[in-house]
């Protein structure tokens, strides 16, 4: 797996869970909003058209539609702390174990996709180099690792 471009169709303003899962499986972040209220009217959560914040489940709900998963880490534990010690992403990238595996980071009720030396989320669009990664001082609060699980399925409304 590798980390891909945010799509957007027409430029429309994009939010940090529907951007990584863009980032993912280089679907439009238009269709995945689409997928995502079709689960929250599923849910019959909401019937709100925009797609801002989102809770993980929907994330990972929405990530398993295309055939994917984000599974806990096992250096996820010690980040349940109290949010002062908890490791800023600098720190985190130097703590961790397999720097090819693609993870989704949650700093400051933000998503953030983290693969390598790279770096993607709703305000670079684009995998950048982590040193020009915006929220490098933000306080992890999880993260997760990005599997493949079964096939791939297309979801088109």
């Amino acid at each position: 797996m590798k980390l891909r471009p945010v799509k957007t169709l027409n430029g429309e303003r994009t939010f940090c869970g529907p951007s990584v899962i863009s980032a993912i499986t280089g679907f439009p972040v238009a269709l995945i909003c689409e997928v995502i209220n079709r689960h929250r009217l599923e849910r019959r959560e909401s019937t709100r058209i925009d797609v801002g914040g989102m809770h993980f489940y929907e994330v990972n709900d929405c990530l398993r539609t295309y055939g994917y998963e984000a599974v806990p880490t096992e250096k996820n534990k010690p980040f349940h702390v109290d949010p002062d010690r908890r490791p800023t992403i600098a720190k985190w990238l130097k703590q961790r174990d397999d720097r090819n595996e693609l993870n989704l980071v949650d700093a400051g009720n933000h998503y953030q996709l983290i693969k390598g030396v790279k770096f993607v989320d709703s305000f670079t669009k684009v995998p950048v180099f982590i040193r020009k990664a915006p929220h490098r001082r933000s306080r992890v609060a999880s993260v997760w690792k990005i599997i493949r699980c079964g096939k791939q399925r297309i979801y088109r409304g």
